[in-house]
């Protein structure tokens, strides 16, 4: 038996009319039987479905962070993307050959504790619901990267529990690393105004709020959450006789160039006396 298909074509006018046949021929003993069927319906689901892939797969290697496809079940990625080798140093095939193994030899030991928690979310997420979260994992070459996900369920078992989900990934360890500095600096400087008997002020007059560091409880008895973040509050706190100088103080401030030095002195009232403090303002405009 011999089985075969052909693909026939007739034009009418302007018009093309495309067939697909599956040829079956028999051979007797005097001759052949041949039988044909009609699968044109069949070949052009098999093409819509080939030139689908094809656009997925055109998606997938254009997307600038990682595509992936996870089995919640065997605990392995069914699909990666080949940004894998830009964000992690691998190649697509060697995270399939990992199997299992990947997320334990690649998760950072603490994100790996939490990682049945985060997986135990999918449990109770709706459909098209994007659940985000932040990890570790290292690159081919040692280094520990931070990556950023959002993560929704792909598919589901027929008991509707959650079978595959579905996630992108980007590289964020430049920014975590501007944020670690950022809170070393602020330490820092939290550190430096605690160990000055000085009141530190940040004065933002687009968004009119002031932020003080805590020598102001010191030197006044105000606590931060006693404190507003308004420049009011700190006028009504000026004596009167310096209210108006105060006020030119700072009118100054505002016209002066960046990074200049002013200072002078005035009295405010402090929580635990009503006896004025004489204190001393050193204003810097920064920009």
């Amino acid at each position: 038996m011999v089985k075969d298909s052909v693909v026939y074509t007739d034009i009418f006018g302007d018009k093309h009319l495309t067939r697909a046949y599956d040829i079956r021929i028999s051979k007797m003993e005097d001759g052949f039987v041949a039988s044909w069927r009609d699968i044109t319906a069949k070949k052009q689901a098999e093409e819509q479905l080939r030139q689908s892939k094809q656009f997925i797969e055109r998606i997938a290697e254009a997307t600038p962070g990682l595509l992936y496809v996870y089995d919640l079940n065997q605990q392995r990625n069914v699909y990666v993307n080949r940004q894998i080798g830009e964000v992690l140093g691998y190649t697509a095939e060697e995270i399939q050959e990992m199997g299992d193994k990947a997320i334990a030899k690649l998760l950072h030991p603490e994100d790996l504790q939490r990682l049945p928690q985060l997986l135990q979310r999918f449990q109770i997420a709706t459909d098209g619901e994007v659940l985000e979260s932040e990890y570790r994992m290292q690159h081919k070459n040692g280094e520990w990267r931070w990556l950023y996900a959002r993560e929704v369920i792909f598919t589901r078992q027929r008991d509707g529990s959650p079978h595959e989900i579905v996630g992108t990934a980007i590289d964020i360890s430049d920014r975590k690393l501007t944020e670690s500095k950022l809170n070393y600096s602020n330490e820092r400087f939290r550190l430096a105004a605690t160990a000055v008997n000085s009141l530190i002020y940040d004065w933002d007059f687009e968004r009119g709020t002031v932020e003080r560091s805590e020598g102001i409880t010191r030197i006044l008895g105000y606590s931060l959450d006693e404190v507003e973040p308004t420049f009011e509050w700190w006028k009504a706190l000026i004596h009167p006789s310096d209210v108006k100088a105060m006020a030119q103080h700072f009118d100054e401030i505002i016209q002066m160039s960046e990074n200049t030095l002013f200072q002078m002195a005035y009295k405010c009232h402090m929580l635990v006396s009503l006896e004025p403090f004489v204190g001393r303002v050193l204003s810097i405009l920064l920009a």
